[in-house]
């Protein structure tokens, strides 16, 4: 009788370790839902932390924009300051460091060093909207947009 109860505990016990492993290693995800953009501005974001959030955004030229908020997905740093601008940080391994900056400050860089940015990515710095894609591959995630399901997928 002991024997099983060791033997069970033993097999429980590493159960639980297994799973606890598997979580550790389970990949962080935000889902974003497009529906609506284009009357709202709005998307919805589903991730760990948020079910359905808000978030700013808007499709211009078939790219998505998000507006520098607190809220956004896998985000490090930000801030808001009095003379205009706003400024983000990504990173995915604690190394790779991308920084937005925008309003009156408009650039995007990677390990501090400026990216090349287009007039219209420029623009929309300028209003507090950053390429969604861009930004975040650079700091190393993956984006993914499944058209069928109107879903950006943002993963590690």
């Amino acid at each position: 009788m002991k024997m099983k109860i060791a033997l069970l505990s033993g097999i429980a016990l590493s159960l639980i370790i297994a799973g606890t492993a598997m979580a550790a290693d389970a990949k962080k995800v935000a889902k974003i839902k497009l529906n609506g953009i284009q009357d709202s501005k709005l998307v919805k974001m589903y991730n760990d932390k948020y079910t359905g959030m808000d978030l700013p955004a808007e499709l211009i030229d078939g790219t998505l924009y998000f507006k520098i908020v607190e809220e956004l997905p896998f985000l490090r740093t930000w801030g808001y300051f009095p003379d205009n601008w706003a400024a983000a940080g990504f990173d995915i391994d604690g190394k790779t460091d991308v920084s937005v900056t925008t309003g009156s400050k408009t650039y995007i860089d990677l390990l501090g060093l400026p990216q090349t940015i287009s007039n219209t990515v420029k623009n929309q710095l300028k209003r507090h909207f950053f390429p969604v894609r861009y930004v975040y591959e650079l700091a190393g995630y993956k984006v993914d947009y499944d058209a069928a399901a109107k879903t950006v997928t943002i993963s590690e």
